[in-house]
C-alpha cells in the first residue's frame, strides 16, 4: 500500500498521515487528549520549508506533562521492529525503528508507549 513512499511524495504524505491517524486513534482509546502532545516534535523540513521525506523520523511527538518523546523511524533494511529508549537533554526518547511493512508492530509499540503515560 505504501511501498513506494520513498520515491513518491504523495505516497509519503499518505503514509505520514496514516501513522499520525493511528497515533490519534490510539491516544483516544487511552483517553489522552491530543492537546497533551506537541506534534510534530522534531523538525522534518529544510529551512525553505521543503520536507526531508526520508522517514527519519516520519512521526514524532512529545508528551507535555512527562516530557517523554516518541519518534518513529522507517528503515526498509530491517526485518523486525527495534525499540530503544534513552535519556536525552530533551527528556526520555523512545524510538520505534522498523520497515513500513511492519505497521502492525509499529502500532503495537505506539500503544505500549501510550500506556506508560497512563500508569
Amino acid at each position: 500500500m505504501f511501498n513506494d513512499y520513498l520515491s513518491t511524495p504523495s505516497t509519503y504524505k499518505k503514509l505520514e498521515k496514516h501513522i499520525k491517524e493511528t497515533f490519534v486513534e490510539l491516544a483516544f482509546s487511552y483517553n489522552i487528549n491530543m492537546e497533551s502532545f506537541i506534534t510534530p516534535f522534531y523538525n522534518t523540513t529544510f529551512s525553505n520549508g521543503t520536507p526531508f521525506m526520508d522517514a527519519n523520523p516520519i512521526f514524532s511527538v512529545k508528551h507535555k506533562k512527562t516530557g517523554n518523546i516518541l519518534k518513529i523511524v522507517l528503515d526498509e533494511d530491517l526485518s523486525k521492529t527495534i525499540l530503544t529508549t534513552k535519556k536525552s537533554g530533551l527528556g526520555y526518547e523512545t524510538s520505534i525503528i522498523s520497515a513500513q511493512k511492519n505497521l502492525i508492530s509499529i502500532k503495537n509499540e505506539i500503544s505500549k508507549w501510550l500506556n506508560t503515560l497512563t500508569t
